[in-house]
């Protein structure tokens, strides 16, 4: 309304509308709704008089947006998909399904996920009809590359008991296998009474949790369930190993484990590390909003405390029968064997070097494994006395690249074993032995004494010739 004065009001249910005690006089009515054209109207006030004037909107132009909400392929269900600026929004089916009416015009979508691995995502979109737009969210994820993923995939327990009881405890257990984690191997890890197991070298239980991620002790640790946990004897914490290698699974199961400040509630948790670098936590007798979280850090941390994945914290967000997947979406695992050309036995202390990513260094078995960024390298595989290999890989995210060599050193071998010269003193006699190099070109060196005379490769098998008198 315009005039001598202005004044704002809202139509009721009925669309009525009232403006009181106005000073006498003439004046415009404005009226807008959201889809509707904008109408005005002219009024005389007279004192002490009621004034009647309807007004009447005309619907805009208007169409269907819809479309389909993924993250990382899959539907992404209860997202809100929001019009910015006006009053109109929907949340996704099942099927990640939307459908909004708008006027004709320009917008910007805004999509809000009920997932907590997802994040945000804007679109753009003009109406002048009937459009489809689909929106891809971006995975929630750290530093490192480390994203998840929310499910229901089905409980996993673990059947060999820990000697761990009481509250603050903890216990060290040798892996079965290798374990990728922000990109270094881990061999041990401490398993703690409090919902948690960390690779660090220093023991450490605390039940007092806090978000992620911390410089403060724990680190280098996954958090399936990070809260003041009790293993009484009505719990148990158990491990397990299954799959085959390269995809072997280990799994640390905290059973029917209470709370220390509430004993009268339990569930029950379970972390499986994989071989591939996988990482999975499952959920079952989930009742309570404790039980959910509410008091409890999920989520994923580096060594220095500087990098991690959180999930919740102090959040009822967990669900009974509820998953959750960790993946390095933006790494992959490079695998291999390097072995002596010659004879196939492995080589020890071979460092292989994936462009300027990573640089590996083979054990007594000559296997190597490690998380590498996704992308194309120019590998070198080397060790002392031997020939250098190269060749070009590939790591794609998410898969295993096995990478297999065999160098090539030295191996010279005598067309004879031992030359032996009957002679007087004095006297010289000359005889010829071939050497054969079945390796990489190799330097001989020869060296006497009074009695033998020593052929050798610089580096690789000794070759001797000798003369007796």
């Amino acid at each position: 309304m315009t005039g001598p004065l202005s004044r704002t009001v809202t139509t009721a249910q009925d669309g009525a509308y009232s403006l009181p005690r106005l000073v006498p006089g003439d004046y415009r009515i404005t009226v807008t709704k959201f889809g509707y054209g904008q109408a005005t109207a002219t009024v005389a006030v007279v004192a002490e008089q009621s004034t009647t004037t309807d007004v009447t909107l005309t619907p805009a132009a208007s169409a269907v947006v819809s479309g389909t909400v993924t993250t990382a392929g899959a539907p992404e269900a209860g997202a809100t998909v929001a019009a910015r600026g006006t009053p109109v929004s929907a949340v996704t089916d099942a099927s990640g399904r939307y459908r909004l009416t708008l006027p004709h015009g320009a917008y910007e979508l805004t999509v809000t996920p009920a997932s907590r691995c997802s994040s945000s995502a804007t679109a753009e979109v003009t109406v002048a009809g009937d459009v489809t737009k689909d929106i891809e969210l971006p995975l929630r994820g750290d530093n490192f590359g480390y994203t998840c993923r929310s499910g229901s995939d089905a409980y996993v327990a673990g059947t060999d008991r820990l000697a761990l009881t009481g509250d603050d405890e903890a216990t060290q257990v040798t892996l079965p296998f290798t374990v990728p984690y922000y990109g270094t191997g881990q061999s041990r890890a401490w398993v703690t009474t409090n919902g948690f197991a960390t690779f660090a070298a220093d023991r450490a239980t605390t039940g007092s949790n806090a978000t992620l991620p911390s410089t403060g002790a724990p680190n280098l640790a996954v958090y399936p369930f990070w809260d003041d946990l009790s293993v009484d004897a009505q719990a148990g914490v158990y491990t397990a190993t299954s799959g085959t290698a390269p995809r072997r699974t280990f799994v640390i199961e905290w059973r029917n484990v209470t709370f220390y400040s509430d004993t009268t509630q339990r569930m029950s948790f379970s972390v499986l590390l994989g071989e591939d670098g996988s990482i999975g936590y499952r959920y079952k007798d989930v009742d309570s909003e404790r039980e959910r979280g509410s008091s409890a850090t999920v989520g994923i941390e580096n060594a220095g405390g500087t990098d991690g994945l959180l999930y919740s914290y102090n959040t009822a967000a967990l669900t009974d029968g509820q998953s959750l997947a960790v993946t390095a979406s933006r790494h992959g695992l490079a695998i291999g064997t390097v072995t002596d050309a010659n004879d196939g036995d492995p080589l020890a202390g071979a460092q292989v070097k994936i462009g300027d990513v990573a640089t590996f260094t083979t054990g007594a078995d000559g296997a190597f494994y490690g998380q590498v960024p996704s992308g194309d390298y120019t590998v070198e595989v080397s060790r002392e006395h031997y020939g250098t290999f190269s060749q070009q890989v590939t790591i794609a995210p998410g898969t295993l690249t096995r990478i297999d060599t065999a160098l090539v050193t030295g191996r010279v071998s005598a067309s004879v074993a031992e030359v032996t010269v009957v002679m007087p003193a004095e006297a010289s006699r000359a005889r010829t032995v071939e050497l054969t190099n079945l390796g990489s070109p190799t330097a001989y060196t020869a060296t006497a004494d009074a009695a033998w005379l020593t052929v050798a490769p610089a580096a690789g098998e000794l070759a001797k010739a000798s003369r007796r008198r």
